[in-house]
This record gives C-alpha cells, structure tokens and sequence, in this order.
C-alpha cells in the first residue's frame, strides 16, 4: 500500500471511529432522556387517571349508578398498573412481563415500554431518579388507600347500609389523598426532569472534552492533508460537474462565470453561452427587494444558507429555489468570487402548504369535536336532571290535577332529550353513510313528516300550504332531504307566532337541473344580527329558545353533501323563508340502493 494510500486510509479510519463514537454516545444519551421523558408522561397519564377515577367516584356518589363505579374502576386501572410494573420491576430478579402487563394497563405506548423497564435497574444509581422512585412508591401507597375507600364506598352503597355523612365523611378523605397525590405527582415530574437536565449536562461534559480532543486530531490531519490539496483539484471538478444540485460559481459583481450540468438545467438554460450576462443578482422575481437583501445578508455574514426565494427561469417561468452560497475576499478584504448551490423546492413548498392546509382542517375539526362533545354532554344531561327532579316531585304529589302537570313537564324533557338524540343520530349518518340517489316523492315525504310532526306543541295551530311542481323524476338521498324538510319544519312550527293564525308555505318546483325548495312562515323571525350565525353547531339565537341548536346546523351539512345550497331571508315579527337549491344526481343502479329501515341507529 502506498504511502498516500495509508494517510488516506489512516484518515478515513480516524474519522470512522470518532464518528462512531459521537453517534453511539448521542444514540445513549438520546436514549437515557427518550426514557426519562417516557416515564413524565406516564406520571401525566397516572395524575389523568388517578383524578379521573375520583370524579367518577364522586359522580357515583351522586348518583349511585354502576356505571359511574365501572368507570372509576377503568381510570384506577392506570396508576394501579403503574404500580404493578414497579412492583415487578423491584424485585430481585424482576418479572419483565409482570411489568410489561402492568404498563398495558397503564396505557403506556407499546413502543416505550421496553426501554423503560431496561432502564428502570439504573436508576437506582442517580440521586434525582432514586428520589423520584421514591416518591412513585409513597404516591402507590395513597392510591391503594383510595381504592380501599372506593371499594368501602361501593359497598355500602350497594348494600344499601350508608348514612349521607358515611360517605362525605369518605369522600373528604378521599379529597384529602387526591391532593396529597397531586403534589407528589408534580414533586416526581421536577425531580425526573432535573435527572434529564443532570444527564445533559454529563453528556454536554462529555461530548466537551470529545470533540476538544477531535478538533486537535483535526488540525493535525488538516495540516498533514494540505499537500494533496492540488490533487483534489481534479475530484473537485468531477463532483461539480456530476452533482445533483446547482453548483455555481460568480464574479465580485455577481456574474455567473460557472455552472455545472444541474444548475444549467434548473434555471432553464440550454447552452453555456446564455449564461455571460447572468447575474445571480437578476434571478428573482422580486428584483429589487431581494437582491438588496442578498447583498446585505452576503457583505453582513459573508454567506447564506437556506435562503428561500422565487426565481425566475430562462423560459420566463417560475420556481421556489432554496440558494446556499458564501463569499470570497482576496488578502485587502475586496470580493473576488461568490460560491455557492441552488435547489428546487417548489414540490415541496406545495406539500408544505398542503399540509398546512390540511392542519388547519384538522385543527377545526377537533375544535368542532370538542365543542360538539362538550354541548351534547351538556344538552342530554339538562332534561335528563329535570326529568330525574320532576319524578321525585310528583311521588311526593297526591293531588292527581298536579301530578297530570307534573307529567306533561315530564313529556317535554323527553321529546326534548329526543330530539336531540335524533339530532346526534342525524349528523352522525350524515358524516358516514355514502349519498345514494334515490327517486324523491316529495308530497309523499312531506305527508310523513308533518305525521311525524303531528303531535309537536302548536302542530295542530299551524296551517299547511303545499305547491309542487315536477317536471320529470327527481334523484337524491332521500334520507338527507327527509332531514331538511323536518329540520325546517319542525323549527317553523316551534317558533311560530302564537299572536296570529300561523302558516307555513311550502313551494317546490323540480327540473332537469334540480330542484328548488322554498319554506315561508310568518313566524317571529330572526333578528338580522344573528342570521349569520344561525348555521353554526349549538347556535340558539334566543336564550328561550329549547331547540338543541343542531337543526339547522345539520340541514347546512346534509345540503352541502348534497352538492346543494340554502339561502335564509326573515324579518323579525314577520316570519321567515328558506329557499334550498339541491341537484339532481344520476341514479344509483337498483342493487346498490338501500332502506332508510337498514341504516344502522
């Protein structure tokens, strides 16, 4: 082997070994601080279920319903699991899949068990996560008492053997752990992160004095390698020329002297000829203002990296470029070259902002969760609780007149619960279940659902006026049209104006296009600040209103899964018309159709 084989392969050799020295330590350090964040979340997921299961617990008290107990029991679960895998993992020769059973239970992700049980025998030997292990088994000690007093609670409760102060006299002990609980949660959590921060800095230490020591050998192999530098010459013009990214190198006025094969072809050149009067200064799309700030950023930091700008090619199109480039100086400090690449990323500046795009979506999709979540919670409890008050009022009413009353309340908390239900299982089906065109028959269906409305408060005070006029048949999803017309309808019979004689008008007028549907009433109208807002999820433009708020923001989703639209006009005291305009769809072949009977509830 030849001597400048040897130093090349000497070089090679030192640097493959530091290399992968810098790798594996970060690989351990990584590795040792992924753990430790591993288990702060598991504290999170701990914390979550220990006060979870006190809330259902509480809520069971309440309530006494099982259903709240079993949920106690699946949230106790959690921190119970945790203690199951430190039990395990405590002994002298550790149960792995004790422990790993243990963490199942804790809900901890599957990928993070592994390295949490190996590391778990190390942490013995530092100060912080010691503490912290300590601090773990005092908190299972209180959770045990908790599920003591949970499952005495539940006992007595189903026994039917408990006095009301039994159990707030419980429940307060119960609080009482619960806060205990919270602090030594958040004393784990500090003391697991400055075990992170303690690691860091050993690693900080360590990786100091490696790449010191990799910095010297540098510079000694630097010194060593300046004599093959011209050697180097020939290699360098082989990777200009074959390199995937655009090489260029420019005059002190920013003339592009070289370019290799790829920069030619990224900014649209054919021929090395068109690029003498180029100037790397004249490339983008917003002249002025970039090259200004190019100059700028060059002169101030002596290079760019990165930097981001639209360029505009020789066929006059334009392309997102990403430019790295640095400059040179001869021995007064004047500019004698400029170097650097240019990149495409005009494919990937779309997908970013696509997936931007597609973040925001996510972002108000579960904005519109949450809130749908929250309000329907809410929505089903409230007649629920006055159903549940109005039962206990009328066992303790003997006169029969009351109690007459007492039931009618109860028949509108339950149609109100109804309706929201049916509510719920609309926008449900509507999110789900594919359109289907089907043949409308629209006096069939309107005939059904004013039955179904037949016994609505203030149906019977309502007259009906029905137009329709069809030219041909009429294909949609008879399913989502059946939802607007009872959407409309129900809400025009519910805020009628009791003062006068109420009518409702219904217009609908078929062609080869669609079909066009138009409700009028001379309802108590909606006032024109709130129109806007009358589509939106859980809107109720009156605090007397007793609607769910989801009717009409169901309508504007089902007709917008139709391809359709609906325009609102009212007047308050006057009444109120809303006119949908639906397409008509090509039928569906006959064995793929369905039954509204088959859709599931």
């Amino acid at each position: 082997m030849s001597p400048v084989k040897k130093r090349i392969f000497l070089i090679i050799a030192l640097f493959v070994f530091f290399s992968g020295s810098v790798l594996l330590v970060n690989y351990i350090g990584l590795h040792i601080l992924s753990v430790v964040r591993a288990y702060i979340n598991g504290e999170g997921a701990y914390s979550k279920g220990q006060k979870n299961a006190v809330f259902y617990l509480h809520r069971y008290t309440l309530s006494h319903q099982e259903s709240n107990f079993q949920e106690y029991r699946r949230q106790i679960a959690i921190p119970l699991g945790n203690q199951q895998a430190r039990l395990a993992l405590e002994k002298p020769q550790p149960d792995l899949e004790a422990a790993r059973r243990g963490f199942i239970r804790a809900q901890i992700p599957a990928g993070e068990m592994d390295g949490m049980i190996r590391l778990y025998p190390y942490f013995h030997l530092l100060a912080e996560t010691r503490q912290a292990l300590e601090i773990w088994a005092r908190g299972d000690t209180l959770i045990n008492e908790v599920a003591r007093d949970a499952q005495l609670l539940h006992s007595r409760i189903t026994s039917g053997q408990y006095s009301q102060q039994e159990i707030n006299q419980t429940m307060n002990e119960i609080g009482r752990l619960n806060g205990q609980l919270t602090q030594m949660q958040d004393e784990f959590s500090w003391t697991m992160h400055q075990a992170a921060r303690r690691v860091q800095r050993m690693l900080f230490n360590f990786m100091a004095v490696f790449i010191s020591s990799l910095l010297v050998l540098c510079g000694y192999i630097a010194a060593r390698a300046l004599k093959y530098i011209q050697e180097s010459e020939e290699k360098y013009r082989i990777l200009f020329e074959e390199s995937h990214h655009g090489l260029f190198i420019a005059s002190a006025d920013g003339t592009i002297t070289d370019l290799n094969p790829t920069g030619m072809r990224l900014l649209g050149f054919r021929d090395p000829t068109e690029i003498q009067s180029v100037t790397i200064f004249r490339l983008f799309a917003q002249q002025d203002e970039q090259s200004v700030e190019l100059r700028q950023q060059l002169e101030r930091a002596h290079q760019v990296t990165d930097w981001e700008a639209e360029i505009i090619l020789h066929d006059g199109t334009r392309h997102a470029m990403m430019l790295n480039a640095t400059v040179q100086y001869d021995t007064k400090g004047r500019i004698t070259a400029y170097r650097g690449s240019i990149r495409d990323i005009t494919e990937r500046k779309r997908a970013l902002a696509t997936l931007k795009e597609q973040n925001a979506e996510l972002k108000k999709i579960n904005t519109e969760l949450d809130n749908y979540v929250y309000r329907a919670s809410h929505d089903l409890r409230a007649p629920l609780s006055s159903l549940l008050g109005l039962i206990n009022i009328t066992n303790a009413e003997s006169h029969e007149e009351i109690r007459k009353q007492y039931l009618d309340l109860m028949l509108k908390s339950v149609s109100k619960l109804d309706r929201l239900i049916q509510n719920i299982i609309n926008h449900s089906k509507n999110a789900r279940v594919e359109v289907v065109p089907q043949p409308i028959n629209f006096r069939e269906m309107i005939a059904d659902v004013l039955d179904d409305l037949h016994y609505m408060e203030g149906s019977k005070e309502v007259e009906k006026q029905i137009s329709i006029e069809e030219e041909g048949i009429f294909y949609s999803d008879e399913f989502r049209v059946r939802i607007i017309f009872s959407n409309i309808l129900s809400n025009a019979i519910r805020f009628r104006n009791p003062l006068i004689l109420s009518c409702i008008r219904i217009t609908i007028h078929t062609s080869i296009s669609g079909a066009t549907i138009r409700f009028e009433d001379n309802g108590l109208g909606i006032a024109p600040e709130y129109i806007d807002k009358i589509f939106d999820m859980f809107y109720r433009a009156s605090v007397n209103s007793t609607g769910s708020g989801l009717g009409l923001y169901i309508v504007n989703e089902v007709i917008t899964s139709l391809g359709g639209s609906i325009k609102v006009d009212s007047q308050v005291r006057q009444g109120t018309s809303f006119t949908v305009e639906l397409p008509i769809m090509a039928p569906e072949p006959t064995h793929n159709s369905y039954s509204l009977k088959n859709l599931p509830a």
